[in-house]
């Protein structure tokens, strides 16, 4: 949860950076456009809307903190509409009889292409920028493209070289970033997938798949950090266990031990924890209930003793129970919980003793 939360705010900032940038550089090209002698009503037009995208993203980005690449994906749609418009006008204006060159009149969009699809790539998923950057290509450079290549005269000036330049060499390998892009996203996901899985074994008893000693004490250890308070430990052994495995074979006795962890399991509350501790014995780090600090461990302890076990008939399990405080250090709490298992073990076995 954390490293998602970090995740969305370095994106929304990165979002938001982009997007100041997007109005800073739209007002400075509506400024220029004043500055040109004869300039198109949609050249004048065209800077201040992007002025108003950029602007209304960047203030959409910042109420909806948590949908920030939907924000992108409309900005990035809008921009689409907005550079097919310049094809659409400008390039009819061009192809007709008596109309100005394409090199004189079309507005400097391309570059806003191609940014368009940097910013796809970096905030959007790489099937939807290989889609986006595609529609663009098609709605916008190829026609331009298509034009340059029937007139050979504008392709051969330096600003019709240099739209081929954008439209193509450019362009395409902008759009070949995406697939290595996404190669690179299934692979992150492997590694973290691997990397959960690998966790999770670690802190797992492979016999149980109950919590292990390790993922227990830290489990402990972090609860005592948050200083919580209200907490018991519960710490319980199988009596006679040796006895089972000496009788019935080791085989019984890890089918026993099982069945044991499933029964204390199904005993718990929502919250509570249990882990195999080690050989047959078992911890429980569980929420003290407030009348009857006992009443957990009485009930796991019924749980067990009261059903026989295949094979083995009746088993049973003797616990020790200890308040555990936020001023506690997990060595005080276990040696508290471990003197009352063993003073249950003594005054007879199948018995719950508090610390």
């Amino acid at each position: 949860m954390q490293e998602r939360d970090l995740r969305q705010r370095f994106t929304r900032r990165l979002a938001m950076g982009v997007f100041s940038v997007a109005a800073i550089g739209a007002a400075l090209l509506g400024v220029l456009h004043r500055t040109e002698a004869h300039p198109h009503p949609l050249s004048l037009l065209m800077p201040w809307v992007l002025f108003g995208l950029a602007s209304g993203a960047l203030l959409a980005t910042w109420l909806l903190r948590t949908r920030t690449r939907l924000v992108v994906y409309l900005f990035i749609i809008a921009m689409i509409g907005l550079l097919a418009l310049s094809a659409i006008v400008f390039l009819p204006l061009a192809n007709s009889p008596d109309g100005p060159r394409l090199t004189e009149v079309f507005p400097p969009a391309l570059p806003g292409l191609i940014s368009m699809n940097l910013i796809a790539i970096a905030f959007l998923p790489p099937r939807l920028a290989l889609r986006l950057g595609a529609l663009s290509w098609l709605v916008v450079g190829l026609p331009v493209m298509i034009h340059l290549l029937l007139h050979p005269a504008e392709l051969a000036t330096a600003r019709g070289q240099e739209m081929m330049l954008l439209i193509g060499p450019t362009m395409a390998p902008i759009l070949g970033l995406i697939p290595y892009q996404q190669e690179v996203a299934r692979r992150l996901t492997d590694l973290r997938r691997n990397e959960l899985l690998a966790r999770t074994l670690a802190d797992r008893d492979p016999l149980t798949d109950l919590y292990n000693r390790r993922a227990f004490e830290n489990l402990l250890i972090d609860r005592l950090a948050e200083a919580r308070s209200g907490m018991q430990l519960i710490l319980f052994d199988i009596d006679h266990f040796k006895r089972i495995n000496d009788s019935h074979g080791h085989g019984v006795g890890g089918q026993v031990l099982v069945a044991v962890a499933a029964r204390a399991a199904s005993a718990l509350s929502r919250g509570d924890h249990l882990a195999r501790w080690g050989g047959e014995e078992f911890a429980v780090l569980a929420r003290i209930p407030l009348d009857q600090p006992l009443a957990l461990a009485e009930r796991i302890r019924a749980t067990i003793a009261d059903s026989p076990f295949d094979s083995v008939g009746k088993v049973s399990a003797s616990f020790g129970v200890t308040a555990v405080h936020a001023s506690d250090t997990p060595q005080a709490a276990f040696e508290r919980a471990d003197q009352a298992l063993y003073r249950a073990k003594e005054s007879g076995r199948d018995r719950v003793v508090l610390a």
